[in-house]
């Protein structure tokens, strides 16, 4: 089950797109949640770009690839999911958000808490959708208590 929480350094809730954008942050944690990777792709701009932890940058097929190998790969539930800042411009949004989740490899073995810290720039698209273009992330092992 995922717990959210907005907090934001002021109030942009009425700005257009302000909702649509966390929409997008609500629905890429379900489809990550429900390892659906084909949900997960469909939340992307056709250009978009990761920058994974550690690993190079990430972009089209290769992006779609990696997405799937971690969904078909790892059980994900989110024990805190928390948006710390939107912010939208126009037809560019940005997101930034803290999570904790557990993940377990589908094969089996134990669950590990991770801290997840994540920005993305979201772009309106020709018919109104708002997609993650970029999305920058850090994992690490969670420290007691909840993350940010």
């Amino acid at each position: 089950m995922i717990q959210t929480t907005i907090a934001v350094g002021h109030d942009l809730e009425s700005a257009p797109g302000y909702r649509d954008v966390l929409r997008v942050a609500a629905e890429e944690a379900a489809a990550i949640e429900s390892g659906d990777a084909n949900r997960y792709i469909a939340l992307l701009a056709p250009d978009a770009v990761f920058l994974p932890q550690n690993e190079m940058m990430k972009a089209g097929e290769e992006l779609h690839t990696w997405i799937r190998t971690f969904l078909e790969s790892t059980l994900v539930h989110y024990l805190d999911f928390r948006h710390l800042e939107t912010e939208v411009r126009d037809d560019v949004a940005y997101h930034a958000y803290v999570c904790r989740w557990s993940v377990s490899p589908h094969a089996g073995g134990p669950a590990e808490e991770r801290c997840v810290k994540g920005l993305q720039i979201l772009r309106r698209q020709a018919d109104g959708k708002w997609k993650i273009s970029v999305s920058i992330a850090n994992d690490n092992p969670a420290p007691p208590g909840r993350c940010g």
